[in-house]
């Protein structure tokens, strides 16, 4: 038996997972585009997406998404002179991160699960089930 419950859980899950995945490929893109050279961890560890999901209860999940701490602070060491414009292609952290997650992780979340979103998880749940 398919709950209404059972079908909100995985239409945040789907969201937030299209998301994360969205988010890690632009600040990938980024370092790959802008910041060549140096170690490649950084651009290891953005390819990796290193994105969680703990299950706490059957319908409570956590989501962990990873990020390096001085990710949030490069484009400050680029903030003089002719860096300047280096620094405005830098979508490393707050660009990215808020923009997805204020601009289309939260308004899909709170105004797109409609009656046929709601029909079409059902189905697909339902077609799970009976492969299983």
């Amino acid at each position: 038996m398919i709950t209404d419950e059972m079908i909100k859980t995985e239409f945040v899950h789907r969201i937030v997972s299209r998301d994360m995945k969205r988010i890690y490929a632009t600040q990938a893109d980024v370092v790959n585009t802008y910041l060549s050279g140096g170690t490649g961890r950084l651009k290891e560890f953005l390819t990796s997406a290193p994105f969680q999901l703990v299950t706490v209860s059957q319908f409570e999940k956590v989501y962990h998404m990873r990020l390096f701490n001085y990710l949030r602070f490069l484009d400050i060491k680029y903030r003089r002179g002719e860096q300047m414009k280096l620094r405005r292609n830098l979508h490393l952290y707050n660009r990215v991160v808020w923009g997805v997650l204020k601009g289309d992780t939260e308004p899909d979340i709170l105004y797109g699960f409609t009656q046929e979103v709601r029909k079409h998880i059902n189905a697909e749940l339902e077609e799970t089930l009976k492969e299983k």
